[in-house]
């Protein structure tokens, strides 16, 4: 009885220790577009307003795609690489994006905590050929803030490689925004999760108690 209460409740604190948040999605139907003047980062410059904990980085792609891997790079917005990451499509974790039939992949990393402030991602396209990326990336006119506050574009120059700092900023009035990179948040445990904890805990050393001989009792 005692092992199938344990066993219960540690199933159920399964799902809050994988919950995951992205930090935006695409929600106007996108379009695939190569960049001409690869090899080339593209990313987004972002902010959080509390503290965050990274745990993964990935990037936009088709359902097919991307057909090559890419790293995925997180700076400070004055350039301090952070953490990095390599995507696959063979290994990498799918999440569907809100637009079907696309997707974001993800590559864990090793928890990063973010205090409130303003950063930079990317993900690098290499050239296939000249005048032609490696892969296309999304475009769109529409994006909706969830884990953070999406506030525009981040690019390098063309031809500057995929591993430099995407310090050239556009911001959404001047043009559709380019989606490379994104990253996700580890879920924090709302009050009534923490709750059920405590409460489960609780009952378990009842039962605990009970089970025990009088003499061994405290």
């Amino acid at each position: 009885m005692i092992k199938r209460i344990a066993l219960l409740f540690a199933c159920c604190l399964l799902p809050a220790s994988h919950a995951r948040t992205l930090a935006w999605d695409i929600t106007s139907q996108p379009f695939l577009v190569g960049l001409s003047v690869p090899p080339q980062v593209v990313g987004a410059q972002f902010s959080i307003s509390s503290v965050e904990t990274v745990v993964s980085l990935g990037m936009f792609a088709d359902q097919f795609g991307p057909v090559f891997t890419h790293t995925v790079r997180l700076w400070t917005d004055d350039g301090t690489l952070l953490a990095s990451a390599v995507v696959d499509k063979n290994t990498s974790s799918a999440v569907p994006a809100l637009t079907s039939p696309y997707r974001w992949l993800f590559t864990d990393i090793g928890p990063l905590t973010l205090d409130p402030g303003t950063y930079r991602i990317g993900v690098g396209y290499a050239a296939l050929l000249p005048g032609l990326s490696d892969d296309s990336l999304g475009m769109s006119t529409g994006v909706t803030p969830i884990g953070a506050d999406y506030l525009m574009m981040a690019r390098s120059n063309g031809g500057a490689g995929t591993t430099v700092f995407p310090d050239l900023l556009v911001p959404p009035v001047q043009a559709a925004q380019l989606f490379g990179a994104n990253l996700q948040f580890a879920d924090v445990p709302e009050p009534a999760s923490d709750a059920l904890i405590v409460t489960g805990l609780g009952v378990l050393l009842v039962v605990l108690r009970g089970r025990l001989p009088k003499r061994n009792r405290p």
